[in-house]
């Protein structure tokens, strides 16, 4: 049924219950419908129960989450299986598309993007090699008619312990609550994005300029003289760096007169920078990186080591007395880029007055050229998801899925993915089990399985899942952006991390392999998605839907610039940070400002032991922030956070899909346009300023 039909008779089925729904609201209950295929009559009654359920009397933008919850929680009490039953689902593949459309099947699983997993039926069963049972299909007119050798996953490969009823994902009572907002004008929501054809404009435009440092070269040998090198370079750029912005005088002759010195330098506040283990009998200034004496376990305030450049200081090593002066604020870690100022009487140590710990904020923002769309005053929405997308006690990504179902509903025109997409700490992967993809033979009821690759495990659940979301949606002109992982069993495992790609380019199909036919071996199947929906091959090629960008990345969406990161590096940095006399309550929003302040993604050096992460000190450029971000999204286990930090950046922590059996959160951001001034035709925002953090707004959820 086309969504325009839809539309009009539920428009007249919630009116017959007292509904007045707007032109959004409308669209998105249809989307809903069409989606699961819900009669209008269910969607009304479900109203009915919800709003005497909930006492509400209207559905609108506040009251529409609870509705869909409770509309999709009906959904799946039908489709969750039971305890014990064999789970599966069809790989997709652009050849099983093709196929199945043209056989007019109206019934075929592929016509709903959330792939509900239905158990299978209880016929006689084959034995297979490792002592399990497996079902044999349902003879399905999709498979046994086109002849081609479907796949399914089957998940678990052997029984992991069940969590408690209560805590699973599936049994989660707060799907779409609001955790938290940054909103600080109390901008509106704004609309979802209209429907049009595969070919219209695109209202974003997603690039990364080659000014932005972005790796796109796997991983090489690297040994301690080329770590030392790259570590000392990277020193004396910030050191120059600190020079200029803090204005501090070169001492060029360490033995003058103090007095002279000190009539010298009257013009600034900061004393003269003087080499790293110099005695002086005067105030000095040290620019170095922040070391622990111990070498192992964390930094505390009598282990604090200041390390000078190897060129004028030797790599000199000098502690660093942060208990002298009273009130000292401070907030230390291992690799952090500092100017102290003090007393260093003796050599081996020096009594902090000040410190300056990374450059100043604001940095130089990137110049960018206000688009069409900028100028006509669209705003835009983007979605932040961090994984993983599956629960801990199954492979089956129903996460991904319901959060693909928002993406149908909500309609933004970008959703960050970051990974991981194929965890290697889940328990089902981590103790080495293998993942096992049922086949079909082309008789459509044999069924064969096959241990595979974690790139056919991506493709037939990840790729998969996109890729059907456009084909029943393929007026839907959302992009998507895929970051990797470090714990990315698919991708390179040293930060920072090239973009995702084929093992093999384009994939190979093996002739003893019949599988390989659908999805090819080592292949992430990411560009059949491209054309699904009927997209021509022109078209796509124009407006790319999958963009693969680094770990980490710093990317351009129209004129707003956005920092990226898969990785952890918020948790990292907190368990490693020694601090005190900072105010109360301000701890995630310092150490967001570390990373601007040392214009890094990862600013920390040694990584903590506890992580397990390898970082390439050789590729610092290819992970350090080049221009002042206005959106820093900084995926973390801590506390989901939407707030503006110094500088004027607003750092959006989104949570985690899913945490464990339970689920997790993502974040929505609204991106209002900028305001036109009716007289000279200037933009200005909502505020006054064209500044990002005035027209944002943003609110994260729980799935």
């Amino acid at each position: 049924m086309a969504l325009v039909s839809i539309e009009n008779e539920l428009e007249d089925a919630m009116s017959n219950v007292g509904v007045e729904l707007s032109d959004d609201i409308l669209s998105k209950c249809a989307a809903i419908a069409k989606n699961h295929q819900l009669s209008v009559n269910q969607m009304a009654t479900c109203w009915e129960a919800h709003s005497l359920n909930c006492d509400v009397d209207q559905l609108n933008a506040h009251t529409f989450a609870s509705y869909r919850a409770t509309l999709l929680k009906g959904v799946k009490l039908e489709s969750i299986p039971t305890v014990g039953a064999v789970v599966s689902r069809p790989a997709m593949s652009k050849r099983s598309i093709k196929a199945e459309h043209e056989e007019g099947n109206d019934t075929n699983i592929n016509n709903n993007p959330t792939k509900k997993h239905k158990p299978l039926e209880s016929p006689p069963s084959t034995a297979v090699t490792d002592g399990r049972q497996t079902p044999e299909k349902e003879n399905q007119s999709n498979t046994s008619s086109s002849g081609l050798h479907a796949a399914v996953l089957v998940t678990p490969p052997k029984s992991k312990p069940s969590a408690p009823a209560i805590n699973r994902y599936e049994n989660r009572k707060n799907a779409g609550q609001t955790v938290t907002t940054y909103n600080p004008h109390d901008l509106p929501v704004l609309p979802a994005l209209p429907r049009s054809s595969p070919d219209t404009k695109r209202t974003c435009i997603i690039s990364q300029p080659d000014s932005f440092p972005h790796v796109n070269q796997s991983y090489r040998h690297l040994n301690d003289a080329n770590r030392a090198k790259a570590l000392n370079q990277q020193l004396t750029g910030m050191r120059c760096s600190m020079v200029e912005s803090y204005s501090i005088h070169i001492n060029r002759n360490s033995e003058e007169d103090p007095t002279q010195s000190a009539t010298t330098n009257n013009s600034t506040t900061i004393a003269d920078l003087e080499v790293t283990g110099i005695p002086r009998q005067s105030a000095q200034t040290n620019i170095g990186r922040i070391c622990n004496e111990a070498h192992s376990g964390k930094i505390n305030a009598t282990s604090i080591l200041l390390e000078g450049d190897s060129l004028q200081s030797n790599g000199a090593r000098i502690a660093l007395d942060v208990h002298s002066k009273e009130g000292l604020g401070y907030s230390f870690f291992p690799g952090q880029l500092v100017a102290v100022e003090g007393m260093n009487v003796t050599g081996p140590k020096m009594t902090v007055d000040k410190l300056y710990e990374g450059l100043p904020l604001p940095m130089s923002r990137h110049q960018t050229i206000p688009t069409t769309t900028m100028e006509d005053g669209d705003g835009f929405r983007v979605m932040m998801v961090s994984g993983p997308y599956t629960t801990s006690h199954d492979l089956e990504y129903q996460p991904l899925a319901d959060l693909l179902d928002i993406v149908s509903a909500e309609r933004p025109e970008v959703v960050i993915l970051t990974g991981p997409f194929v965890d290697m700490t889940h328990p089902l992967l981590l103790e080495g089990e293998d993942v096992v993809l049922e086949y079909m033979e082309e008789d459509g009821v044999t069924a064969i399985q096959r241990h595979v690759t974690y790139e056919t495990l991506f493709a037939a659940k990840v790729a998969a899942d996109l890729d059907e979301l456009y084909e029943v949606t393929p007026d839907l002109r959302t992009q998507f952006v895929l970051v990797p992982s470090m714990e990315d069993a698919i991708a390179e495992h040293v930060y920072p991390q090239p973009p995702l790609e084929d093992t093999i380019p384009g994939g190979e199909q093996i002739s003893h392999f019949p599988e390989t036919e659908a999805i090819p071996y080592g292949s992430l199947c990411l560009d059949t998605i491209e054309t699904a929906g009927g997209k021509t091959l022109s078209a796509a090629q124009k407006h790319p839907r999958i963009h693969l960008v680094s770990n980490p990345s710093t990317i351009l969406i129209n004129d707003v610039t956005i920092g990226v990161t898969s990785t952890d590096a918020l948790l990292h940095l907190s368990t490693e940070e020694i601090n005190a006399n900072l105010p109360p309550g301000s701890r995630l929003t310092r150490l967001a400002e570390h990373f601007l302040e040392q214009r890094s993604y990862y600013p920390m050096y040694p990584p903590p032991e506890n992580f397990g992460m390898n970082v390439n000190v050789m590729k610092r450029k290819a992970y350090s922030i080049p221009v002042q971000l206005d959106l820093l999204v900084l995926p973390s286990k801590l506390a989901p956070l939407a707030k503006d930090v110094k500088g004027g950046t607003v750092v959006i922590n989104p949570g985690h899909l899913v945490r464990g059996t339970v689920g997790g959160t993502y974040a929505i951001v609204d991106l209002h346009p900028v305001k036109k001034d009716g007289v000279g035709g200037n933009h200005e925002a909502k505020e006054g300023t064209g500044c990002v953090k005035d027209r944002i707004r943003v609110e994260i959820r729980r799935i």
